[in-house]
């Protein structure tokens, strides 16, 4: 049985209040832009020549390392684009919607639509490929995709049948994987995503990401604010306190091994070397998609609002940080 959508996933992945069902064509390319890094963007990858990303109506943007250039590459469909990946061949691998996934070489030019399927009305949310070429993107009601050739071919494969939908999949530094979505759904696998494992958290809310770290570590945010931690690769968690109420959409680790956790109305927590977390005060208040951090004190923040830079180095010093 399907479950509707939630709220939250319409402020993620639509510019408008528009439901699911209602996918650009696949057969039309994206608009070009005066101004591609103003456009919503609701992934990034660094690449081996900078950083790429994706987001709204297909767009396609390509940046140097330090973010302060961006480009428009032309994409082949004007559907929503969800994720993006790098394989270790330098392969570069995205999703969206109607089960949609691209390729391109590692050049990011030259994209090719690789599999999709309109009639099933399903969007793929996230993906990993590993070092080997094996891999899986998830999406809606429990869709999932396999690949063995670093994403140049897919299959369908059934992970869980209780059809929650699946917003993110992560590997951890050992190699664990991790997926997590909505009904406080958390799945680990051990050996590569060829079984999985689901975890008790003591929550039953949605789960936009998860985000393994050093040592073990684990971080889980989604709605209402909500952040939950394992030290022990999700054999236990806790939750943490971040102040807010509003809905988390991604999480990254700076050197030192603090988080940093971005959402909703563009709020932006960092952890503090005692390991609490403190929201950084900005001037922007679009949704915040995907964070990359470039630097020991600069990040870049992708999302509704475009790429916005990230200055850290006003923030509380990393000297004593967690995990150190």
């Amino acid at each position: 049985m399907r479950h509707p959508l939630a709220l939250a996933l319409l402020l993620i992945l639509a510019a408008t209040a528009s439901s699911l069902s209602r996918a650009e064509p696949l057969n039309e390319s994206a608009p070009l832009l005066a101004c591609p890094d103003c456009g919503q963007i609701n992934a990034a990858v660094r690449t081996q020549d900078g950083i790429l990303g994706v987001g709204a109506r297909g767009l396609i943007v390509h940046g140097t390392s330090s973010g302060d250039r961006w480009q428009q590459i032309r994409g082949p469909v004007r559907s929503m684009l969800t994720a993006v990946t790098a394989t270790r061949e330098g392969q570069l691998v995205a999703t969206g919607h109607d089960a949609l996934v691209l390729s391109s070489p590692a050049s990011g030019t030259g994209w090719a639509v690789v599999h999709a399927d309109p009639e099933l009305d399903t969007p793929l949310f996230d993906l990993w490929i590993g070092q080997h070429g094996s891999g899986l993107a998830v999406g809606a009601y429990g869709l999932a995709l396999r690949t063995t050739d670093y994403g140049r071919s897919w299959t369908r494969r059934e992970i869980d049948s209780q059809e929650a939908h699946f917003y993110a999949i992560d590997e951890a530094p050992n190699g664990n994987l991790f997926i997590c979505g909505e009904f406080g759904t958390v799945l680990r696998s051990d050996n590569r995503g060829q079984s999985w494992t689901r975890l008790d958290v003591s929550w039953d809310g949605t789960f936009f990401g998860c985000r393994p770290g050093h040592a073990g570590r684990v971080l889980l945010y989604g709605l209402e604010g909500v952040l939950l931690e394992s030290t022990d690769d999700g054999k236990t968690w806790q939750h943490l306190e971040t102040g807010i109420s509003a809905s988390l959409y991604d999480a990254a680790f700076l050197p030192d091994h603090r988080a940093i956790v971005a959402g909703a109305d563009g709020i932006v927590l960092l952890e503090t070397p005692a390991g609490n977390f403190e929201r950084i005060s900005r001037a922007h208040s679009e949704s915040i998609l995907k964070i990359l951090v470039t630097s020991p004190d600069t990040a870049l923040l992708f999302g509704e609002g475009g790429i916005q830079p990230l200055d850290l180095s006003d923030t509380l010093p990393a000297e004593k940080g967690r995990g150190q």
